[in-house]
C-alpha cells in the first residue's frame, strides 16, 4: 500500500493458508520483489498478543534481515479497526494498481469488503483486517510513504 497526497493505492495481494516454511518464503520473496518498487519500504508484521506472538516477530524479522521490518499490535473489534479504512474507500481516496495479475486480487478483494459485517457474520475476514490494519499502520506512521506488506500471522 502506498500513499500519496491523501490518495492510498494497493500496489497488490498475495494470500493463501500455507506451511510456516512456504509462507515464510513467500514472504521473503515478495519483500525482495516489493524493496525493488518502493522507496521508504516498511514490511509490517502483525504481532499477536502473548509469548507466541512476540515469538513469531522475531523469528520472522530474523529473517528479513537487511530489510525494515516493524511489528503492529492492534487493539479492539475488527470492524471498529476497519472503520477508517472504511471511509478512506467510500470517499474514493483508495486505488488499485492494475495489470495483468490484478483481474482475480481486487475481485477478492472488493468482495471480501462487500460481504464485511459488524455482527462478525460473514465467512472471511483476512483481506479486511489486512487492508485496514495496513492502512492504520500507514495513516499513524506517515513519516512511511510505502508500506510494502501487512502481514496476518498465517496470512499474507
Amino acid at each position: 500500500m502506498q500513499q500519496d497526497r491523501g490518495v492510498y493505492t494497493v500496489i497488490g495481494m498475495i494470500r493463501g493458508q500455507w506451511d510456516q516454511y512456504y509462507r515464510d518464503q513467500i514472504i521473503l520473496r515478495t519483500t525482495r520483489q516489493d524493496v525493488e518498487k518502493c522507496d521508504n519500504y516498511t514490511c509490517v508484521l502483525e504481532q499477536e498478543p502473548g509469548s507466541a506472538g512476540k515469538d513469531m516477530f522475531a523469528i520472522t524479522a530474523r529473517m528479513l534481515a537487511g530489510y525494515r521490518v516493524e511489528s503492529d499490535r492492534p487493539t479492539g473489534k475488527k470492524h471498529i479497526r476497519a472503520d477508517p479504512w472504511a471511509s478512506q474507500l467510500a470517499a474514493g481516496n483508495v486505488s488499485f494498481v492494475q495489470d495483468e495479475s490484478s483481474d482475480r486480487w481486487v475481485d477478492d478483494l472488493i468482495d471480501e469488503h462487500c460481504a464485511f459485517r459488524p455482527d462478525l457474520a460473514h465467512a472471511h475476514d483476512d483481506i479486511v483486517d489486512s487492508c485496514s490494519g495496513g492502512f492504520n499502520y500507514l495513516a499513524k506512521h506517515s513519516q512511511y510513504s510505502d508500506l510494502g506488506a501487512f502481514l496476518k500471522a498465517g496470512y499474507f
